[in-house]
């Protein structure tokens, strides 16, 4: 089991869910609406707030976004 499928595990249903939605919608491209951005010194790198949770992408040469960690927001960036 990846790191991010374990960490979505361990959270309420009702936040696990609203970051499952947040997802779909990233990986579909449709940013509009959400806390989206970029990360200094990392082009193409983005973060995504979700409440206290903080999801971390990039997006690849093909502009589809590839999930790379999750986290809490103290967590997320160590």
């Amino acid at each position: 089991m990846d790191r991010i499928t374990k960490f979505l595990r361990k959270l309420q249903p009702k936040l696990r869910q609203q970051l499952k939605d947040v997802i779909a919608q990233l990986m579909r491209n449709e940013t509009k609406g959400l806390d989206i951005a970029p990360l200094s010194r990392k082009p193409h790198w983005y973060r995504c707030r979700v409440g206290t949770v903080r999801i971390i992408y990039f997006k690849n040469k093909q502009g589809s976004a590839v999930i790379y960690e999750i986290g809490f927001r103290g967590d997320v960036y160590k």
